[in-house]
């Protein structure tokens, strides 16, 4: 059992044969045929491919077509970057060459393709000049690899007089910026300090030494609290974590070691909580905590941490509502982590990283809860094996999947809390498109190449199948879907079609089809584009990039 198919399509049609009919107003918009054809994404009506690299002896070359025009851009042998397209005399575009340890902002006027070229460039506000004389405001790094700021016009910019000597830009805006700097008056004293972008007055956020400080609830209690300088970057890796009124960050400690603080916090309380102790020689990732799919996401999640080295291996996970510190010890071995966050904001499921075309990943999974009391725990849901796991839409259930490297794979479901364990079933799943909730109950997943749905009402479970032999990764939206499906042994293409989920009801987009993409955000919204790679099994002017696009007045 596993998820979801993309990218395939039937034989063309015979040189000379008749064209074949494709639905949902399919039109074609490049004519090619190359067995390295990639999809790399889309913005707005552009849509990059590429063609070469992989397994393809010639290197990768980088192209975008525009869904409305049909107009082809070449970019060569350069990933291009997905910016919206500026209307402006001017492009812009960041180069590093062999003889520059920082990299080169490069403005070019589109009329004439004269380029002016900004040396040590770290970023700017705006992204790209519209006009000669439109000011920004650039970051750019000394001879002494401090920050540095500079403003006016991209050919006159002057350098704003600041008395900080800038190590990390932590966050910024057209308002403000809070940077890791420290004084002329004393070099080794880090604290935090906000620039005001239109006065440039600095002001302490949190200062070198500490002050009322105490460990955080949840904490391990060991090493000094006293210091008089956050740590630098060449001391340790890190780059400081901002919440909404608060930041996250190392300090060098009396004794000599590293701890983690959080702060400031207002008056009244410790001005800083101190997290936790890193031994030397420890890696910290930063784990990614996103929100359930198709719940009600929230913009802001609290951070968490992968600490690994000597004898630590663990996630250290910040829950600044309670303002409580949850550890999970992690066995030795395993995988990159990424997190999930609940619906309810009262768990945290950590599960092995795992992307779309790249190796799985396999691991423990681990379950963090937490009460508004200030109440935390970490348990163990799995100790191994699991590639992929995730809580409903509503937040009342889980599932994770279980892929051994050896024989069938598991699907498992549980209550939010991990309660009620139950197994769901064993067999051919395919990690690489797993399963996943397409409603609060119903768990969509690939089951011996077969697209299929369960819900976990049914006891037992049974099985809906909605389409044979897919391949790759499909697109849900709303109640239907599109899968490739009918996939050929032969020559790798299938059928792709728009499918009603409950019914199985298909109407076809195309045969022929080699590999498919929607066009803009995901989960896309009705109307959306779908581009797809028509391949027949002979050559043919029908081979090439498609585009149909699919209304709500087409659906089956």
């Amino acid at each position: 059992m596993v998820t979801l198919a993309a990218a395939a399509g039937i034989g063309a049609a015979c040189t000379g044969s008749p064209p074949v009919e494709r639905g949902f107003g399919s039109r074609q918009l490049v004519n090619l045929r190359d067995s390295s054809f990639t999809f790399n994404g889309s913005y707005g009506s552009l849509v990059y491919y590429s063609t070469g690299g992989g397994s393809s002896s010639a290197s990768a070359s980088y192209f975008s077509v525009d869904t409305v025009s049909g107009k082809v851009m070449s970019y060569g042998s350069s990933f291009p970057s997905i910016v919206p397209p500026t209307p402006s005399g001017f492009s812009c575009e960041i180069d590093l060459d062999s003889t520059s340890a920082s990299p080169h902002f490069v403005i070019t006027n589109t009329a004439s393709g004269t380029a002016f070229i900004i040396d040590d460039y770290v970023t700017s506000l705006p992204s790209c000049p519209d006009t000669a004389d439109e000011p920004l405001v650039v970051w750019r790094r000394d001879d002494q690899s401090h920050l540095t700021l500079w403003t006016g016009p991209f050919a006159a910019l002057t350098q704003v007089p600041l008395s900080l000597a800038i190590d990390q830009l932590v966050s910024w805006g057209t308002s403000s910026a809070t940077v890791l700097a420290a004084t002329p008056d004393a070099p080794d004293a880090r604290g935090l300090y906000t620039i005001d972008m239109t006065t440039f007055a600095t002001a302490t956020v949190v200062p070198p030494a500490t002050g009322s400080d105490a460990w955080a609830a949840g904490a391990n209690a060991t090493g000094s609290l006293a210091s008089a300088s956050l740590a630098s970057l060449q001391t340790l890796s890190f780059q400081i974590v901002s919440l909404v009124d608060r930041y996250i960050y190392p300090r060098t400690m009396s004794d000599g070691g590293t701890t983690m603080f959080v702060g400031p916090f207002p008056s009244g309380a410790p001005s800083e909580l101190a997290l936790y102790s890193i031994p030397p020689g420890t890696l910290i990732d930063g784990i990614n905590v996103l929100p359930t799919p198709l719940s009600a996401g929230t913009s802001w999640l609290d951070p968490a941490w992968r600490l690994e080295g000597g004898t630590t291996n663990a996630i250290a996970y910040w829950h600044d509502a309670t303002q409580r510190l949850i550890t999970c010890p992690l066995p030795a071995g395993a995988s990159w982590m990424q997190g999930m966050m609940a619906p309810g904001r009262s768990q945290v499921l950590f599960q092995p990283y795992n992307s779309y075309g790249a190796p799985i990943m396999s691991g423990p999974l681990e379950l963090v809860s937490f009460d508004d009391a200030g109440g935390g725990t970490c348990t163990p849901i799995a100790t191994a094996d699991v590639t992929e796991a995730s809580f409903s839409p509503d937040g009342s259930a889980m599932f994770w999947l279980s892929s051994p490297a050896t024989g069938d794979a598991t699907l498992w479901a549980a209550a939010s809390d991990g309660s009620a364990p139950r197994m769901i079933g064993s067999g051919p799943i395919d990690a690489s498109s797993p399963p996943h909730f397409v409603t609060t109950t119903e768990i969509e997943l690939t089951l011996g190449g077969d697209l299929a749905w369960i819900d976990l009402r049914d006891d037992p479970v049974k099985m809906h199948y909605i389409a044979e032999q897919v391949w790759g990764a499909s697109i849900d939206f709303g109640d239907w879907l599109l899968a490739d499906y009918d996939l050929s042994g032969q020559d790798g293409t299938g059928r792709l079609a728009v499918i009603e989920r409950a019914s199985g009801n298909k109407k076809l987009v195309s045969p022929e089809v080699a590999d498919f993409d929607a066009v803009g955000s995901y989960p896309p919204q009705l109307p959306f584009e779908v581009v797809y790679l028509v391949r027949g099994r002979n050559p043919s002017p029908q081979d090439g990039i498609w585009v149909a696009t699919i209304t709500d007045a087409d659906l089956p």
